[in-house]
């Protein structure tokens, strides 16, 4: 029988955010954000549909060569459009077609979940909360691309995602890479304690 800890060593998050302009994408583990596993993919070069759904694949495909992926979050968007929609199933097909299990998530709940008591709506509140809470190696983003907000919001919408599944799936793993600030934002803290116990009582099965 597999132990909390084997699982949450095994467990790697690979979450995007389609969009036919800045598809963001994290992939994160109990090490944090991995090598390579950061950032937004541009398609707006990719002018047709079917340009841009050959582009996603593309870059599923390079994503899951390197970084090995044990399961992908397909996140929807509050404003769900017919055009992200079809990315979002050249995805899902790419993924369950290289035999990765796929779910999807709305992104507003894990961007609320992260925003409990800590965030107030303004411009890049989600990338500075993660930034200071979780991950302070990503503050070079903020200044980096400080002319494309759209460019950088998906990448850390993505991320939040990931946060989230990662916390569902191994709460241990989350809660080792989580600050000190992280654990100041409550429904963080409830969501920890209530996956362990879960995980605590299937272990006992």
């Amino acid at each position: 029988m597999s132990t909390p800890n084997a699982l949450e060593r095994a467990t790697r998050v690979f979450a995007m955010v389609p969009s036919r302009r800045y598809t963001g994408y994290a992939v994160l583990d109990a090490s944090g954000v991995s090598s390579r596993g950061f950032g937004s993919w541009s398609l707006r070069r990719r002018k047709t549909e079917a340009q841009q759904a050959a582009s996603i694949k593309d870059r599923i495909t390079e994503t899951i060569l390197c970084c090995a992926p044990t399961v992908i979050v397909v996140g929807v968007p509050i404003r769900n459009g017919t055009e992200a929609a079809s990315l979002r199933d050249a995805a899902e097909c790419m993924a369950k077609a290289r035999g990765i299990p796929v779910v999807r998530r709305q992104v507003a709940n894990a961007e609320e979940l992260l925003l409990d008591g800590c965030g107030d709506g303004a411009e890049d509140g989600l990338a500075k909360l993660l930034i200071g809470a979780f991950f302070p190696e990503l503050a070079g983003w903020l200044i980096e691309r400080a002319g494309t907000r759209r460019y950088r919001h998906n990448a850390f919408s993505a991320l939040a995602l990931a946060l989230h599944e990662l916390a569902i799936r191994s709460p241990l793993a989350a809660a080792v890479i989580s600050k000190d600030e992280a654990f100041e934002i409550g429904a963080w803290k409830a969501l920890l304690a209530e996956q362990a116990q879960r995980l605590y009582q299937q272990e006992k099965l």
